[in-house]
């Protein structure tokens, strides 16, 4: 009999699976910071004296925060670009300038989709035949579609942004058109604290 006790006292004590405060829809799980886990993009790049060309955007990272009525920072990190033989884009990075505001259209507690436009900073180097000229402060707008879905526990999202036509120029040396990018974010792993 104490045998017997002491094992239903000791189920009774028992600690709980789960925390009874964890999320348990995507929608109770606002807001929330996703890293950008990967993605594929584009831009057109032209240089003065060369034909223009289709560049592809590696991705290496990034970070993405939204609630329910903003996206409230967003970062995106991309490796060196090479536009010829002789120049190259490096450090390049976007970083959200002020809180995008969005309304999400929710399809159910765990989905939902908004559109927002993005005020961004872009800082980058331009090397040109071993020459780097640091680039910063540049403020681009850029649109963004987003698709948000997930359990609560897990928070996925997929972002598309699509600038056609004349993105940046650098007096008549260097011209960006026409960026597209694919982005893919999860909040497995964790993203960036510094995320702003």
């Amino acid at each position: 009999m104490k045998r017997l006790a002491l094992l239903l006292a000791g189920c009774a004590t028992a600690a709980p699976t789960s925390s009874p405060d964890a999320p348990t829809s995507l929608h109770a799980a606002l807001p929330a910071r996703l890293a950008i886990t990967g993605g594929t993009g584009a831009i057109t790049a032209k240089r003065y004296g060369a034909d223009p060309a289709r560049v592809a955007l590696p991705i290496t990272g990034g970070a993405i925060a939204i609630d329910d009525s903003a996206i409230t920072g967003f970062q995106l990190q991309l490796a060196p670009i090479a536009l010829d033989d002789t120049a190259a884009l490096a450090d390049i990075a976007l970083t959200l300038r002020a809180p995008a505001n969005t309304t999400l259209a929710w399809r159910d507690d765990d989905a939902a989709t908004a559109h927002a436009t993005l005020d961004v900073a872009l800082a980058w180097s331009l090397s040109v035949d071993g020459s780097d000229l640091p680039l910063n402060g540049d403020a681009l707008t850029l649109p963004v579609e987003l698709a948000l879905s997930g359990d609560g526990e897990s928070v996925d999202a997929q972002l598309s942004i699509v600038a056609p036509g004349a993105l940046w120029r650098w007096a008549s040396l260097l011209e960006l058109d026409d960026l597209a990018l694919a982005l893919n974010a999860s909040n497995q792993p964790d993203p960036p604290e510094d995320l702003h």
